[in-house]
């Protein structure tokens, strides 16, 4: 998790002269396309089981939708960028690279044109008046990691456009389907904007707990422990909006699952222990069980006392003194993109 300010920089992009020819035709077609995203809008994967809350949604997101952490109003000119940092909406989805492309739901975000028309954002992505895109290795500036991804948003058009848009706004990437944004989440930020948390981890998490995400999910996902401080923060946060999510529950799944793993695995695997060189520096207390195959799991010693942390893992590369290893999530079984190199697992003497 990378906390700290989110600084929305405006660069200039190239874009190709080709696209900015439509904008005047496309112009004419805003109000069926405003039909269109409508019923778009509608279409929504549950947050929650059928059965009740509080649990893992029933779908996952191939990238990730994005909210906004706060408002923003600026300016585009023709051919001009500017870069969005967006809350990750689903937590055990992937982030977004340069060929994923987005466009916005009906919301109460809007872009002016230059006549003074109004039209909402989604509409005008859709027109082809404005792109927005993931980040690429190209772009300039470290991209934030963790709960926050950023998106390139670029005016396609032929005419200077004003665009506003509030806290919480969603984006969501192009073919997929938009998840609900209930009254509730829009009670959040706006308990969020009262308490001064728009922007920071505390909102962040509050938001994958509505998505039926817990503590334990951003521990383990995230590759970092949360304080009991941290945790509290965003259940009163919750409470403030009114939610009845927890995100304190859940604290002993990865530990059942873990040793659920544990079981069937070890009667063909060996066990070792060592440290593990985390990506973010940190160096944890590990231990290891292995088969011939590659087949891996990983304990983790959590931060300063806290929990440990549990990881599936596929071992790339054997070594007398350590272990290569590709890091997977537990729930998931998909690449930890907390690690998206090999984590280095150095054996103990014996």
């Amino acid at each position: 998790m990378s906390p700290g300010v989110i600084r929305l920089t405006t660069t200039r992009c190239k874009i190709p002269e080709g696209l900015t020819m439509r904008a005047r035709l496309l112009l004419s077609i805003l109000a069926a396309l405003s039909v269109a995203s409508a019923a778009r809008g509608q279409e929504s994967f549950p947050t929650t089981p059928a059965g009740g809350s509080g649990g893992r949604p029933t779908e996952l997101a191939q990238f990730q939708p994005g909210l906004t952490p706060g408002g923003r109003g600026f300016g585009l000119l023709p051919g001009e960028a500017t870069k969005l940092a967006l809350y990750c909406a689903d937590l055990f989805a992937d982030g977004p690279n340069e060929r994923v492309t987005f466009t916005a739901p009906p919301s109460d975000a809007t872009v002016t044109l230059a006549s003074g028309r109004e039209v909402g954002l989604g509409e005008a992505i859709d027109a082809g008046l404005l792109a927005v895109r993931g980040r690429g290795p190209r772009d300039p500036g470290p991209g934030p990691a963790g709960q926050w991804y950023e998106v390139v948003m670029a005016n396609t058009g032929s005419e200077a456009v004003s665009v506003s848009v509030p806290p919480g706004t969603l984006f969501v990437p192009r073919g997929q389907r938009v998840p609900e944004i209930t009254p509730g989440i829009r009670r959040l930020f706006a308990a969020a904007a009262a308490g001064g948390l728009l922007g920071t981890d505390t909102l962040a998490h509050a938001v994958w707990a509505t998505r039926g995400f817990t503590r334990a999910d951003v521990e383990q996902t995230g590759l970092a422990s949360l304080t009991d401080e941290q945790a509290r923060s965003v259940q009163a946060l919750l409470r403030a909006a009114d939610l009845g999510y927890d995100f304190l529950k859940g604290s002993t799944e990865y530990t059942r699952l873990y040793e659920k793993r544990h079981d069937e695995l070890a009667p063909q695997a060996t066990s070792a222990q060592g440290t593990a060189l985390l990506p973010n520096g940190r160096t944890a207390g590990v231990t290891v069980l292995a088969d011939r195959s590659g087949q891996a799991l990983l304990k983790l010693a959590g931060a300063k006392g806290a929990a440990p942390l549990f990881y599936a893992a596929h071992v790339l590369a054997r070594h007398p003194d350590r272990l290569e290893v590709e890091l997977l999530h537990l729930k998931t079984g998909r690449p930890l993109q907390a690690a998206p190199g090999p984590v280095t697992v150095k054996l103990a003497s014996d």
